[in-house]
């Protein structure tokens, strides 16, 4: 009997720190596994077999660039899931893995600046600008680069 209470109580304390996939986590959802194929409810990224919010990644955009087209490449775990595109720069995106094309433009005679910013499931170093191409107001190429910070 001494030798079975020691054995039962860790027990007991190992399994209430256990962060298993609870019976009510619908796959998909935040904190809960990834769906079939690795996929997550829109928003989310599946990072080793789980849905979490994305990483913010800003792209730095040279300063006389009034319009961008980018191909970014994905590596290991890193995926783009989301990009959002702030103060009157407009855009989009499209993943067919592993690339990521990226376009976007300034809503007038603006810097784009770091009003691009990414949404990354896994870290950063895993994606890397491939390609850009940018012109000026004017629509002459710029011949600054475009980064991810």
């Amino acid at each position: 009997m001494k030798f079975f209470f020691p054995v039962v109580l860790l027990s007991v304390l190992a399994l209430s720190g256990c962060n298993c996939n609870p019976p009510n986590c619908e796959p998909g959802v935040a904190s809960c596994a990834c769906k079939a194929g690795d996929v997550c409810n829109e928003g989310l990224a599946c990072v080793d077999s789980k849905c979490v919010p994305p990483v913010a990644a800003g792209l730095q955009v040279d300063a006389a660039a009034r319009g961008c087209e980018l191909l970014l490449t994905e590596s290991g775990t890193s995926t783009v899931v989301s990009a959002n595109f702030k103060n009157g720069v407009k855009g989009t995106f499209i993943r067919q893995p592993p690339r990521v094309a990226v376009t976007f433009v300034s809503g007038g005679d603006t810097a784009i600046g770091s009003n691009v910013e990414l949404g990354l499931g896994g870290p950063a170093t895993g994606v890397t600008v491939t390609k850009s191409s940018c012109v000026d107001v004017k629509g002459a190429r710029v011949g600054g680069s475009v980064s991810l910070r």
